[in-house]
């Protein structure tokens, strides 16, 4: 885990993150605040739903999938074998900052999302923004 990751997380006094599957194949990994606002918007959003069915889909697939899973004393998070095998981590994995979460993908599946999705959704994006 980033170190910054981890600071944040001694600094609200957690001392587990929070995994889960997320979209495009990859985990996302949330703090213990984080992952409480998750759960919130998430139901929030489930309710406004006209849908009931693809609401519980979403809501299994992000909350049932959840683990919880401690820092060791070199920074290194266990993840459970579910979630590596639901990810297809190999042994070469990338960690990338997004926003409130970390997301975890294997390397071969990131470099090919990356150059397929992300770079040309980031070209597109980037015509009409001035930083």
């Amino acid at each position: 885990m980033p170190p910054s990751f981890r600071d944040a997380l001694v600094k609200e006094g957690g001392s587990v993150f929070h995994i889960t599957l997320g979209l495009e194949g990859c985990l996302w990994v949330f703090l213990p605040s984080q992952w409480t606002r998750v759960n919130e918007e998430l139901h929030e959003v489930a309710r406004g739903m006209k849908d009931k069915s693809k609401a519980r889909a979403i809501e299994r697939h992000l909350l049932g999938n959840e683990k919880e899973s401690e820092v060791d004393e070199l920074g290194r998070v266990l993840i459970p074998q579910a979630l590596k095998e639901a990810a297809d981590l190999k042994k070469d994995v990338v960690v990338v900052g997004a926003g409130k979460k970390i997301e975890i993908w294997d390397r071969a599946r990131w470099t090919a999302y990356s150059k397929k999705e992300a770079a040309p959704s980031f070209k597109k994006l980037a015509k009409d923004i001035y930083l």
